[in-house]
């Protein structure tokens, strides 16, 4: 998945939020089709290990993607709640 805008065209942003929906479709049709589908709940947000969401940066110092992904362990591990 590509950002609508190349990184760096535009002034003041830093990064995108690459969230890819074929993901999702994929998830269910792969589970309809090896006969594990469940109605229940599947979360594709950052941090699930389905890879589907992800914050990306363009060109970071390496102090900045290693706080980034610091944010995103916090995220998986559970430190970090979101509500």
């Amino acid at each position: 998945m590509r950002p609508g805008q190349a990184c760096g065209s535009e002034a003041g942003f830093a990064g995108y939020v690459k969230s890819e929906i074929g993901a999702e479709l994929e998830f269910a049709v792969d589970a309809v089709l090896n006969d594990t589908f469940a109605a229940e709940q599947v979360r594709f947000g950052i941090a699930s290990a389905t890879g589907a969401t992800d914050f990306v940066l363009c060109d970071a110092a390496p102090e900045t993607a290693a706080t980034m992904d610091k944010v995103k362990a916090d995220l998986a591990s559970g430190v970090i709640v979101i509500q």
